[in-house]
């Protein structure tokens, strides 16, 4: 769902009716569009609605909502009474049909759930003869999980003399893509930000698959990430266009184009007998090159004493995955023949050897295998870091925006703004940003954690002084290992210090 798009009146439920108003407007660009406004700042009362129409989830798990709107100065509006808000606030309610009227959902939060507290990073204060000097603030916000059939967004102001300019609704997704010899369907991001939503490929047309199962991960961002596996071309088949197509060989179309032909029986037969001598030739120049040898009669005779054995046995032992990877285009059968001769040809020399030889030899190999299967198991621990390591570096983006949003909260309306957001501070926390923010902290002693590029550390530290005029403490921090005599001085601000208290970042020794 998109407002600007919009070419009549948006018609959103309003409540009451003398809240928002439904009127033409302008955006940056200076298009004409559908807004919404409200400014009843000298009202008694403060609690007006306004409701979007259904909007149907299509199959999303997880709704982002990009908002545009500008926000009056209050300081700017002569004779304001204390009660005026520079904010605004986001809900959303879930539903399976469209059944919302005027009175139901109830006008309030439960039923109606509370994604945010809008704050504008920028306000209006001024008039000119062309019409108002504003500036328009963006801000996406998302929620999840949604399961139900679709849903409706509100937005109310409680005190706010403001406009909002457009509302889009959208959800990410990782788009149909073909990689590594596969297709992979279009997939819907995951319910949560960090999520990772496996999508199993599907080898091109005369593709098959190798190694494990074919898989990609879809990011929370709509983003393909972390491929594991491939699809290659069957014999008889070359990759073309960057691995997404299988096309046959050029030999094999025109055969089939000659073989469309009419013949008599002495012809095809000729025919016939002249394809198989080049096939035969094709396949011995093949199998030259794969292994330097060919299928010949002490070979076979070698094959026949092999032990019984089956191709699971040989993929665990990692003989028959090598040599396909030497050999793609070799037959099972040829590579089962090439393996139970090297087998028996191994053990004929382990009986030729001495007992002492014979052990050096087997240790020897069995420290080699030990190795590969040490190797893989490196690469699959890779594999996962690789996999913790972003869904980590999703969370500290996520954390550091919810930081952000904090401290914009802490600089537009102090402690009493945060509160509306986030209502289950502590009584003895509420105390401890009071004093933060009052610069009450100097000669306190305190353990903060830092996020860094290689994870978490945690400091020590001792307030050494406050400076009114810009607000920042000077902190003299060191490490767990040291002491004050090592500290280093850093300039912090006092709502980034009272932010990072109230996530838990910080604690107040003394």
């Amino acid at each position: 769902m998109d407002s600007t798009t919009a070419t009549a009146e948006l018609g959103w439920t309003i409540h009451p009716s003398q809240g928002w108003e439904e009127v033409s407007g302008y955006d940056e660009n200076m298009n004409t569009i559908r807004t919404y406004q409200v400014c009843n700042v000298f009202d008694s009362s403060h609690n007006n609605w306004v409701r979007t129409k259904y909007i149907h989830r299509r199959g999303a798990q997880r709704i982002h909502v990009q908002m545009k709107f500008s926000v009056r100065d209050c300081s700017s509006i002569p004779n304001v009474p204390g009660s005026c808000k520079e904010t605004f606030n986001l809900y959303y309610y879930e539903s399976d049909s469209d059944t919302a009227t005027k009175l139901s959902p109830p006008w309030m939060e439960n039923p109606w759930v509370k994604v945010d507290t809008i704050a504008a990073d920028e306000s209006f204060s001024q008039v000119d003869l062309g019409g108002r000097i504003m500036k328009i603030n963006s801000e996406v916000r998302s929620f999840g999980p949604v399961s139900r059939s679709g849903f409706y967004l509100a937005f109310q102001d409680y005190g706010a003399c403001m406009s909002l300019i457009a509302v889009r609704v959208f959800y990410r997704k990782c788009p149909r893509v073909i990689q590594n010899g596969a297709i992979f369907p279009e997939t819907l991001s995951g319910a949560e930000s960090t999520s990772l939503v496996a999508a199993r490929g599907v080898c091109v047309p005369n593709g098959e698959e190798v190694d494990v199962p074919i898989k990609l991960y879809c990011n929370g961002d709509g983003e393909w990430m972390v491929p594991i596996g491939r699809c290659m071309c069957k014999a008889g088949y070359e990759a073309v266009e960057n691995g997404t197509v299988c096309r046959d060989d050029p030999v094999l179309i025109e055969l089939r184009q000659v073989l469309q032909q009419d013949f008599s029986e002495s012809e095809y037969k000729e025919l016939m007998k002249a394809c198989l001598t080049a096939i035969l030739e094709v396949l011995q120049r093949q199998y030259s090159a794969y292994f330097k040898m060919d299928v010949t009669e002490k070979l076979k005779e070698e094959t026949r004493s092999a032990r019984s054995h089956n191709i699971d046995a040989e993929e665990i032992m990692g003989i028959f995955s090598a040599s396909q990877k030497k050999a793609p285009h070799a037959t099972v059968c040829f590579l089962s023949c090439r393996m139970r001769a090297k087998k028996n040809r191994t053990v004929k020399y382990l009986d030729g050897l001495s007992t002492e030889k014979k052990e050096s030899l087997l240790r020897k190999a069995v420290t080699y295998g030990r190795k590969q299967r040490d190797r893989r198991r490196i690469k699959q621990k890779e594999l996962r870091d690789e996999i913790v390591r972003r869904q980590e570096a999703k969370q500290q983006k996520k954390e550091d925006k919810e930081r952000k949003d904090l401290e914009k909260k802490l600089k537009k309306g102090g402690l009493e703004n945060v509160l509306k957001s986030v209502p289950d501070i502590s009584e003895e926390d509420q105390i401890k940003v009071t004093e933060i923010l009052d610069g009450k902290l100097v000669g306190r002693r305190l353990v903060h954690v830092w996020s860094e590029e290689s994870g978490s550390i945690t400091y020590n530290g001792k307030v050494e002084k406050f400076r009114k005029a810009s607000g920042k403490y000077k902190i003299g921090y060191w490490q767990e290992d040291e002491d004050y005599d090592d500290a280093t001085d850093w300039e912090m601000c006092k709502n980034a210090l009272a932010v990072d208290l109230l996530l838990g970042d910080l604690l107040l020794t003394d």
